[in-house]
């Protein structure tokens, strides 16, 4: 089973991945541009990259082995899985055939919670700390991601991440449909992946409550923007269209 995987930043993307691919002969493809998702052939340039993904390919179990021994490994029947960050999907994306197309929603305060603290240490191009042009792209994309993922004719597999961390038979149907053995099961260490948490870096996750209120570990003036980025009116609706989509199929 091949997998596009799509969510902003500071989602669980990491962890989900290695909930999705352990136990797995997958090649995991992280931060592909979404316009290079598409049907194509799967040759090997001189560095070892499969086209026509242009970003980091490596399988999970050689994230830092050679080219050459990732080629002669590619050869195996294997399947794939393709993460997408930060970035609106595109229309004809999810037509693509042979693909399960995914997309990983957070509660969008924690989300935010996350990334404005990520935003002290990082990239504030990739982690925008107050509400400017990027910010707003940033809110759009998450306003798609959660219509698609409540659409009841979509193709693509939803996971709301809070309700995923919480609800074991969430997990387990969700798993089901993805091929996930073991599917209840959380990771127990957190990805590296994604460097760990914004507050706790690579601390074990120990409780997962803490995880569903982030946004309660803001400052005054992080707290402040956030409160503006939800209050948006597009962005109110969609927060409330998330939470009673997800009420009404936990009855």
């Amino acid at each position: 089973m091949n997998l596009h995987v799509y969510a902003l930043k500071r989602s669980g993307n990491n962890v989900i991945r290695k909930w999705i691919t352990r136990g797995r002969l997958m090649a995991v493809c992280g931060n592909v541009r979404p316009e290079y998702l598409v049907e194509g052939g799967t040759s090997f340039d001189a560095m070892g990259v499969k086209t026509p993904l242009p970003k980091d390919i490596s399988r999970q179990s050689l994230r830092y082995g050679s080219p050459r021994a990732f080629r002669m490994l590619s050869y195996f029947p294997t399947s794939y899985y393709a993460g997408v960050e930060d970035r609106f999907i595109p229309e004809n994306a999810v037509l693509i055939q042979d693909v399960q197309h995914v997309i990983i929603v957070r509660n969008l305060k924690n989300c935010l919670a996350s990334r404005l603290q990520r935003g002290k240490i990082a990239s504030r191009m990739a982690y925008p700390t107050t509400l400017n042009q990027e910010m707003e792209r940033i809110l759009d994309v998450w306003v798609q991601h959660v219509n698609l993922s409540t659409n009841p004719n979509s193709s693509v597999v939803g996971i709301y991440y809070d309700r995923w961390l919480q609800d074991e038979s969430y997990r387990l149907a969700i798993g089901n449909q993805l091929g996930v053995h073991r599917a209840v099961e959380i990771p127990g260490e957190r990805a590296s992946g994604g460097g760990g948490s914004s507050f706790d870096g690579m601390a074990r996750v120990c409780d997962v409550n803490d995880l569903m209120n982030r946004f309660s570990r803001l400052d005054k003036k992080q707290a402040l923007i956030l409160k503006r980025c939800i209050e948006i009116p597009h962005v109110a609706a969609a927060i409330s269209k998330l939470e009673s989509y997800h009420k009404l199929t936990s009855l």
